[in-house]
């Protein structure tokens, strides 16, 4: 009888022992436990957003560094064929070279392979001309300020004779930099913020030795080598983000034709 006594105190015992081993967290653990889980959470969030972030940027700046680069590309490939900087648009005085347009004689050739001339001897040209002037099809906000954005646009004049299709400002380059209108550096791209910039237009112009001809005073004639320079930009939740590509293009027929 005593020994069943003892059994059952024991056993009552080892109950009370299992109970209390079993026993859930308190509430203070739980309040821990779920601020350390969403610290944790907060963290992981942040990264990943900041990784997101980046990632947005980069794929915003690859497709107007691509953009650039076509449309550079489209450029090299129009520009070479011809043979000199011409002043002006042998049309119409008020198409004439500057810091932000190009005016370009190409040569048309014959079926031997010569130069086709005119009954005075003088070459036959088209007339190619590049310029960068205001998209007014679309504005582009800025955190500075509310400005339009310059697209630039290519057309050519063709002779009767030419094979060349005759093309009437085909955009070629959109959402590039804003230009200043007046002041000295009138005609230049305007940069974000504190960005500088080169001290030149959409085009430079440059002779044999490689100084740079002044399309206002000095003789294009001279031009050997045309600098194009694309400053593109584009509104972005982090900020304006700006691209930059140039090429330079050497005249193929440039010393032979004028």
């Amino acid at each position: 009888m005593l020994q069943r006594l003892k059994l059952g105190f024991y056993g009552g015992s080892h109950m009370q022992l299992r109970g209390k081993r079993q026993a859930g967290f308190t509430i203070v653990e739980v309040l821990i436990a779920t601020g350390l889980l969403m610290a944790v959470a907060a963290v992981a969030l942040h990264f990943i957003t900041n990784f997101n972030r980046m990632g947005d940027r980069m794929n915003t700046l690859a497709t107007m560094e691509e953009a650039l680069r076509t449309s550079l590309n489209r450029i090299e490939r129009e520009m070479i064929e011809a043979s000199a900087v011409l002043p002006e648009h042998p049309d119409d005085s008020s198409i004439a070279t500057g810091k932000n347009r190009v005016v370009l004689g190409i040569p048309l050739y014959s079926d031997a392979g010569f130069v086709a001339i005119d009954d005075d001897g003088n070459p036959l040209l088209d007339i190619m001309v590049l310029e960068t002037l205001p998209d007014n099809t679309a504005e582009l906000l800025r955190n500075r300020t509310n400005t339009r954005s310059q697209r630039l646009l290519f057309s050519i004049d063709t002779q009767t004779q030419s094979n060349r299709q005759d093309i009437d400002n085909q955009v070629i380059a959109r959402d590039l930099m804003p230009k200043t209108t007046s002041g000295t550096n009138a005609g230049n791209y305007l940069y974000p913020g504190s960005m500088s910039g080169p001290q030149q237009g959409t085009f430079v112009y440059l002779a044999e030795d490689g100084s740079e001809i002044d399309p206002s005073s000095g003789d294009l004639s001279q031009v050997s080598q045309v600098k194009v320079l694309l400053w593109a930009e584009k509104n972005h939740r982090e900020g304006v983000l700006t691209s930059r590509k140039e090429i330079e293009v050497r005249l193929r027929n440039w010393g032979e034709i004028l």
